[in-house]
């Protein structure tokens, strides 16, 4: 996990371990009211993946006080039904005995155990969604009151599968009574409207134990830190100031920006501007490599297709040259 510092990130650093903080120590008081929410919106690469990292690593370092239970949602599983509820709380049930998990599960077993992939799924017919909802809320509802406190964190929900993300925005209404504390983070921008509504409303009904951070990119006076002390506190204010503007401040092509300009060891003076420039050409261009090469062969075929063809788009004519079905 990457410990390097996070510029201009200490409050929803602090917001999240006085969380935790508050959670175990409620639970062990046996405040009826425990549970929590914190929701960590903002743009991709601002840090919302480094500050649920954070989190976790507190209940690493605190064993015994909080069960982690984690799932990040990504491109390519989003139309995999109930693919995110089953990241979450597989692991925490894999290793029990069968007898346990019926034990727990209780009437929701035949529902509950195929949904989470501890046993095979019955041909014919799919589980009704609806069901498999009720079931998963009443397996982690036991889970949190038999091992808990619970700390549930949920990277890019943005990219949920439709019946995981529906699942956990109307769950969260019920953990104010439960040992948990739920961190979801996600591109606001990305999420569905309604979605986005409900978990805000669900941080305002738990009051104080409810917080919803709206990260925001980085100020000049922040990556001008990052540059000196990666590169070396004589870096000039232009070459700072170079290096904010080109990335607008988002602190994951700041990261990226300057990693490649240790790598080719560029001196941080004005002088270097072109070169910086360049790199940063270069490092968006990798970045856009690799998501590409995540999304896909065909993905990648329409992308090279369209630059390529360098007109304006016309999906017809890129899947034409890109050798792919037009429908």
């Amino acid at each position: 996990m990457d410990d390097r510092q996070l510029y201009e990130r200490e409050e929803p650093i602090g917001l999240g371990a006085r969380a935790l903080a508050r959670l175990k120590a409620d639970v062990a008081a046996g405040d009826t009211s425990p549970g929590g929410l914190l929701l960590y919106r903002g743009a991709a690469g601002f840090g919302k993946t480094s500050l649920l990292g954070r989190l976790r690593a507190a209940v690493n370092t605190d064993r015994g006080a909080q069960i982690l239970l984690f799932a990040r949602a990504t491109e390519q599983q989003q139309g995999a039904p109930f693919h995110v509820a089953r990241s979450l709380l597989q692991p925490a049930l894999a290793n029990l005995h069968e007898a346990d998990r019926r034990e727990m599960f209780g009437g929701w077993y035949d529902i509950a155990a195929p949904a989470l992939g501890l046993t095979p799924a019955e041909a014919g017919s799919p589980a009704d969604p609806t069901g498999v909802q009720e079931a998963l809320s009443w397996v982690m509802t036991q889970l949190a009151v038999r091992q808990g406190p619970l700390l549930v964190v949920v990277d890019d929900l943005h990219w949920a599968d439709a019946e995981s993300s529906q699942w956990l925005a109307s769950y969260v209404g019920q953990i104010q009574h439960l040992p948990m504390l739920v961190a979801l983070a996600y591109r606001s921008d990305e999420l569905e409207p309604s979605l986005d509504d409900l978990l805000l409303r669900e941080v305002r009904e738990l009051g104080t134990r409810g917080h919803s951070v709206e990260l925001q990119k980085l100020s000049p006076n922040a990556v001008e830190a990052m540059v000196r002390t990666r590169l070396g506190e004589d870096a000039d204010d232009v070459f700072c100031r170079t290096c904010w503007s080109i990335t607008n401040g988002n602190p994951f092509f700041v990261t990226s920006l300057i990693d490649r300009l240790s790598e080719q060891d560029v001196p941080p003076i004005e002088e270097s501007q072109d070169q910086l420039r360049a790199l940063a050409a270069l490092s968006g261009a990798r970045d856009i490599g690799r998501r590409l090469e995540r999304l896909g062969t065909d993905v990648q075929r329409t992308a090279f297709a369209a630059a390529v063809l360098d007109i304006p788009f016309d999906l017809e004519l890129i899947s034409r040259v890109a050798g792919l079905p037009f429908n």
